[in-house]
């Protein structure tokens, strides 16, 4: 038997190697992790992604000449309704406001159709126009994106979990997923259609969508304040109120997120408290949670009055809703802002459209805004807006969506005529 000292040696010595085997096991088991995902034949990367980093030299705090709006809007046409065009551009557009030039993607590059082009657009050719080349028409996207919402509806269990699939304007598809990872990019893959081809996504990380003094009680109501939904006898939802208006059957309400209320006849939504007497707003008249929106229109009590107000930011400003948009009018990189009860007034610019998974109704809900900027818990159901001009102290907005959720590196907002749409109503937002 060795001595005290000699067994004590041996046990360090051995305890060494251990340590330095398992370091070697680690390193090698992460650089073949690392050499597989690179080697998928895919863009992932377990990173996040800003759909706007692309934009080289894109400042997002220029105002733009308004005639590239225009243009970007007949780009779309161009791309459906010109026979000579089609299935060379790829309908996607971007205007950049630093130098007022307008960035089309093309899937033809060749003289003659940047030419037809430009002639269609811009005759007179004192505006700037660069095209990039893309490998995709938009209506190519479009096909990938239903086949992969189909294939994924269809799969009872997967290693992987879709958070939202974003319409990139260079003419692919953004797949964010909750881990990204050999493991779950390569189940994602597996799963794909033949039809869509790796070289059209780009798959980064994007943890699951989360729902959840502007806490004082107000009336009239005004859109930015912290309300209650009731739901049942023992459960509460906080979140914050969007926009006021009138629907299509002339009654008066207020927008919300359809995560924050119940529409059972015993619940209700209050401001500020659910207990207290005269604090009741009314009765969830129409809620969704998937397709088009996550959204509610609240019809409110008698006696409640509603305001198409702002609740003012820091300063005092009044802002009045006086105009509201669509979804077709936004573009990537518009300037907008939101208001959460816990967040407050955020200024963010929209990072594209696409379909984002609704954890709370298990589903997809096609075509919202995304924001370059993440929500909180508490912000779900605030309004999003732009700032138009400044008139009379008054500050006049466009009414865009109502936020409803977030993950990592986005926000995510239903768009006003998506909300009508799910809730088959229709609402006179504007003063």
């Amino acid at each position: 038997m060795l001595p005290k000292h000699k067994r004590v040696i041996t046990l360090v010595v051995i305890l060494l190697i251990s340590t330095i085997l398992s370091n070697v096991y680690f390193y090698a088991k992460s650089s073949e992790e690392l050499e597989d995902l690179d080697s998928l034949g895919v863009d992932a990367k377990d990173a996040s992604y800003s759909a706007l980093d692309y934009l080289e030299g894109y400042d997002l705090t220029e105002e733009s000449d308004p005639r590239l709006k225009e243009l970007s809007q007949k780009t779309l046409d161009l791309a459906s309704n010109v026979p000579s065009i089609l299935n060379k551009i790829y309908g996607g557009k971007y205007v950049n406001p630093a130098n007022n030039t307008l960035f089309i993607s093309i899937i033809d590059d060749s003289s003659s159709v940047k030419e037809e082009i430009i002639n269609q657009l811009n005759p007179d050719k004192d505006l700037t126009i660069i095209f990039r080349k893309c490998d995709y028409t938009k209506a190519q996207i479009k096909k990938m994106h239903d086949k992969i919402i189909e294939s994924d509806l269809n799969l009872e269990y997967k290693k992987y979990k879709i958070t939202s699939i974003m319409f990139l304007e260079e003419g692919k598809l953004l797949i964010r997923l909750n881990e990204v990872n050999t493991e779950t990019v390569r189940a994602f893959l597996d799963s794909l259609p033949t039809s869509v081809p790796k070289d059209a996504l780009v798959i980064r990380r994007g943890s699951l969508a989360k729902t959840a003094s502007l806490t004082a009680y107000h009336r009239p109501l005004i859109a930015g304040i912290m309300f209650q939904g009731r739901v049942g006898l023992t459960e509460l939802k906080t979140g914050t109120l969007g926009f006021y208006g009138t629907d299509s059957e002339n009654d008066d309400g207020i927008l919300t997120a359809g995560h924050c209320v119940a529409d059972g006849w015993f619940d209700g939504a209050y401001q500020e408290v659910w207990a207290i007497s005269g604090k009741k707003i009314g009765v969830t008249k129409e809620k969704t949670e998937a397709g088009y929106a996550d959204a509610a229109w609240i019809e409110l009590d008698n006696g409640v009055s509603g305001s198409k107000m702002l609740h003012p930011e820091v300063g005092g400003y009044d802002y009045i809703v006086k105009y509201q948009d669509e979804l077709d009018d936004l573009d990537q990189g518009d300037t907008v802002k939101y208001i959460g009860f816990v967040s407050g007034y955020v200024t963010c610019h929209i990072e594209g459209k696409g379909t984002v998974w609704n954890t709370n109704a298990s589903a997809y809900v096609f075509n919202q805004i995304i924001l370059d900027e993440p929500c909180v818990y508490g912000d779900s159901g605030g309004p999003v807006y732009s700032q138009n001009y400044y008139m009379d102290n008054i500050f006049h907005v466009t009414a865009k969506g109502i936020m409803w959720g977030f993950d990592e590196d986005s926000g995510f907002a239903s768009p006003i005529d998506g909300i009508e749409d799910s809730l088959d109503l229709t609402f006179d937002l504007t003063d």
